[in-house]
């Protein structure tokens, strides 16, 4: 008898003995092994989502603001924060053109990858900054002008300069 054919009577023993039916030597000695038919088929595979290539990849904060020109970037208006990425943005626009994905690079890679401070933000607006990427999308947020940093914090004090030029940036995007 194999190790697993004794658990198993053994488990089986406790749950009938815990419920009042058989014995102790009833259950150990039951069969426990099931048989399949020769002409059974084994049962369809369940087609691996990695492998359709329509399917949704996982939106990641950025890591870095040190980012590659992506191919285009989406900017989403939201009208607070409760409604990001539960809501459809108030405003979609796409950037393609190469001269703005550059300049747009330029200042995101001029910014500190960490902040100064935690804030918990009320409902205040929020502009979601997707760069695409053939592998995949990432994105970072401004909540009320305020870019959220990769290390999830908040630039005090004397705020980097690209900050608002960014900012200022998008939001003319946005406008037109």
């Amino acid at each position: 008898m194999t190790l697993t054919k004794l658990f198993t009577g053994a488990l089986v023993a406790l749950m009938l003995a815990a419920c009042g039916g058989g014995t102790k030597n009833e259950a150990a000695s039951a069969d426990t092994t099931a048989t399949v038919p020769a002409d059974a088929t084994a049962p369809e595979a369940v087609p691996d989502a990695q492998a359709d290539t329509t399917a949704v990849t996982a939106l990641t904060y950025v890591t870095s603001f040190k980012v590659a020109t992506p191919e285009k970037i989406v900017l989403e208006q939201y009208a607070s924060i409760s409604g990001e990425g539960t809501e459809a943005p108030q405003k979609t626009v796409e950037i393609t053109d190469g001269a703005a994905l550059a300049e747009i690079v330029a200042l995101v890679n001029k910014l500190p990858d960490s902040g100064q401070i935690m804030v918990k933000w009320a409902e205040v607006p929020v502009l979601r900054v997707k760069l695409v990427y053939a592998e995949g999308s990432q994105y970072f947020s401004f909540f009320q002008q305020s870019v959220k940093t990769p290390a999830t914090n908040f630039y005090a004090g004397k705020k980097p300069a690209e900050e608002k030029q960014l900012y200022d940036l998008l939001a003319a995007k946005l406008a037109h």
